[in-house]
């Protein structure tokens, strides 16, 4: 589709769809009132508020209708990560390129970062940096950022850590959290720069404070190391649980391996893993399994133990697996059940290997109760529960 064609339609469609009270109303006022800029404003708000349908709706008649480079490059961020609409790249690609012939220096960073992932076109890193250079000049600080990851890689470009840490410094030192981040890992490691832990750290710093996951994933573990950082456990232990909470997973488990080896009190640690069980994080549940077990943070509840127990070892978790048919051979928790017992024994056996990392053996462990309960099962009862096992599929979290 032709670019006029696309701002027709676009241009009939929001008209034509009805606005509900609320919101889209005053969306609606607003845009009526002519003052273009304010509305734009207010698409702004109700794209961070998450209210993607009214922003988007609004973005797209002041970028269809009345050419704005700005909401352009909005409608294709939207089309780009899938926010209010189903993803399309191609869309993507048509808006950002509308608002880049415009001269708008996001949408030539949003071309440029489209020929560098290959999204919408075929991937062309020659042409991702002609449109980063064009960003950068016209005042992209997310540009530089863009570029300085292409020098990091080696992508289109002779990989160059010095440029690389050049480009982010100018993005970082303009508040770019990325570019913070980034640049604190060049000086955690010593590529293009000299290594510098205490610098490290500070850049860490000012990319967590804006929330950036993996900036305060990295803060943490210096923190907790005492690398760059006075040690400090407790702070560690922070910058884990809010990086987590933003998705990070090496956060995630860096903060469960905290509490798994008595870096934390034991009732933060019942609460931290409690949140991720109920979310259906398997390792959790099965520490969650374990403290009732044994009357951790003062609780104690084999029935209770027994339950979190199995919903890991239903998802496939080896140590819940063993744990689970411990209980079931000696009846803690759950009725006494020597076939239900074979079974998660020989899906340990079937799953598992010597684990030289943490000293772990769990086939072995479960080799010998399965040799033992062999003794005193009948051949019935012990074919039946070999093809229970081998017939079992884990269940797949949502």
């Amino acid at each position: 589709m032709s670019m006029f064609r696309l701002l027709l339609a676009c241009t009939a469609l929001a008209f034509a769809t009805p606005v509900a009270a609320g919101p889209l109303e005053e969306a609606n006022e607003i845009y009526k009132s002519g003052d273009l800029k304010a509305a734009y404003r207010f698409g702004l708000q109700r794209l961070e508020a998450g209210d993607y349908d009214t922003a988007f709706r609004l973005f797209r008649r002041l970028g269809a209708t009345d050419s704005m480079a700005a909401a352009q490059d909005k409608i294709g961020r939207m089309f780009e990560e899938g926010l209010g609409v189903p993803q399309n790249f191609e869309q993507a690609l048509n808006w950002y390129q509308m608002a880049a012939m415009q001269g708008d220096p996001e949408g030539q960073e949003g071309m440029g970062a489209m020929y560098q992932k290959g999204r919408g076109v075929e991937r062309n890193y020659a042409l991702a940096l002609q449109w980063y250079q064009k960003a950068i000049g016209t005042g992209s600080v997310k540009a530089e950022e863009r570029l300085a990851s292409m020098y990091l890689a080696g992508e289109g470009v002779v990989q160059d850590f010095a440029e690389a840490a050049k480009w982010y410094r100018r993005a970082a030192d303009k508040g770019n959290a990325r570019a913070q981040e980034r640049l604190g890992m060049l000086y955690q490691t010593g590529r293009g720069v000299g290594a510098d832990l205490k610098e490290a750290a500070a850049w860490y710093r000012k990319a967590a404070d804006q929330k950036n996951p993996e900036a305060q994933e990295a803060l943490g573990t210096l923190l907790r190391q005492g690398q760059g950082v006075a040690k400090d456990p407790v702070a560690a232990r922070r910058w884990y649980a809010s990086a987590a909470q933003l998705g990070n997973a090496q956060a995630e488990t860096a903060l469960w391996q905290m509490y798994e080896q008595g870096e934390g009190p034991k009732d933060e640690a019942f609460a931290w893993n409690k949140a991720l069980a109920e979310k259906g994080r398997a390792r959790s549940q099965r520490t969650l399994g374990r403290m009732f077990e044994k009357g951790e943070a003062g609780r104690q509840n084999d029935t209770v133990a027994a339950l979190w127990y199995r919903l890991a070892a239903d998802q496939g978790d080896l140590e819940a697996q063993l744990a689970l048919a411990k209980m079931y051979r000696h009846g803690k928790g759950v009725p006494q059940d020597n076939t239900e017992a074979y079974i998660w024994f020989m899906l340990v056996m079937i799953g598992s290997s010597p684990d030289a990392s943490s000293g772990i053996d769990l086939a072995g462990q479960a080799k010998v109760e399965l040799r033992r309960l062999s003794q005193f099962m009948p051949p019935s009862a012990v074919s039946e529960a070999k093809r229970r096992a081998l017939a079992w599929k884990p269940v797949v979290r949502q």
